[in-house]
């Protein structure tokens, strides 16, 4: 259980478009406040509100994912379902971090951004055995490797409002380069790619996400590429494969039903469409590791993919695609169907 409260103060009038919000409350369980407090403010325009260049100050105590090829900068990912065994591993991080970001194009569709600060990250302790609804296990947490390190962050965003997930149809993506120095001391280099097709209720999306961890004479659990499941070959286990080398791409065809395609309610009560969707997906996914990434994996007891591996999955979404079931197995292997799950928008 986390309590808590959250609000956005907006400066207005004193100062258009700067802003300061944030969140702070209680984890029960562990006993631990966490929160985030952000600040905002544009600069360099005719008028505030309108400058494309944006400053930030953050300040946190998080409980991170881990997991792979999420947003970089803005804070810390969301916590997946409670109420269910959970998809994501954590790290329990404290950061202070200053950023600028400059938008780019008439449309404000692309920006790089910047963002400096110090970090640090310690394994949290997991309190919770059982998920709260259903009789699942919650997995173990994965290793993390503890440490306070200075951390730099550069990034180049384009196509900004194409997701994969969202309806928005167009080419985007990403180039980040992130930087630790001190007690963990890592190069991580990403690039992501996502594509989006609608031809009236078929669509077609994709997505190719690589990346490279670099430096250093040791190579951070947190750090390393995890691929299996939910991230990225749903019939395969959940991150049953790891490096610190990988490549996750990923097609999506689907198909919305002609059925329960407006919202529901009537007046002020409304609720948004059911919109079942049929999709197939194809996936295919490879991790390695250098040396230093070799011995890391070793004491870990974790494992490379030993090539490319494949998966094939069909699933039922409905809610916009924020709940899906369905099957997948290997293709690149004889192996079972696994019925696979998914609460939220997952490529």
């Amino acid at each position: 259980l986390y309590t808590g409260v959250a609000g956005v103060l907006q400066l207005r009038d004193a100062r258009p478009g700067a802003l300061v919000r944030g969140v702070a409350g209680w984890a029960w369980s562990e006993g631990t406040a966490r929160g985030t407090l952000e600040g905002a403010l544009p600069f360099g325009g005719a008028a505030p509100d309108r400058s494309r260049w944006l400053a930030t100050a953050r300040v946190e105590r998080a409980l991170a994912s881990t997991n792979d090829f999420e947003a970089p900068l803005g804070g810390s990912a969301g916590a997946g379902g409670g109420g269910f065994a959970d998809d994501h591993d954590y790290v329990d991080r404290r950061a202070a971090a200053v950023g600028l970001t400059r938008e780019l194009g008439s449309a404000r569709t692309a920006a790089w951004r910047v963002e400096l600060g110090a970090t640090s990250d310690r394994l949290p302790v997991q309190h919770l055995q059982r998920a709260l609804l259903g009789t699942a296990r919650m997995r173990p947490l994965r290793p993390v490797d503890e440490g306070t390190y200075g951390r730099a962050v550069a990034a180049l965003d384009f196509g900004r409002q194409v997701t994969g997930d969202g309806m928005t149809a167009g080419l985007g993506g990403m180039a980040i380069v992130e930087q630790g120095l001190g007690a963990l001391d890592f190069t991580r280099a990403e690039l992501r790619l996502r594509l989006r097709r609608q031809r009236g209720p078929l669509a077609l999306a994709a997505r190719l996400d690589g990346g490279a961890l670099l430096g250093g004479a040791a190579r951070p659990a947190q750090q390393l590429f995890e691929v299996g499941g939910v991230q990225g070959l749903p019939g395969y286990a959940y991150k049953e494969f790891a490096g610190d080398r990988a490549v996750v791409g990923r097609a999506l065809g689907l198909w919305t039903l002609p059925v329960l395609a407006r919202p529901l309610g009537r007046g002020r009560l409304t609720f948004p469409p059911i919109a079942p969707t049929l999709s197939a997906g194809l996936y295919a996914g490879w991790t390695d590791a250098g040396p230093v990434g070799r011995r890391a994996l070793d004491a870990l007891d974790w494992r490379t993919t030993g090539g490319v591996r494949s998966t094939v999955d069909l699933r039922l979404r409905i809610l916009g695609g924020a709940v899906s079931a369905g099957v997948a197995r290997p293709l690149d292997r004889d192996g079972r169907w696994r019925v696979v799950t998914a609460f939220g928008g997952q490529l």
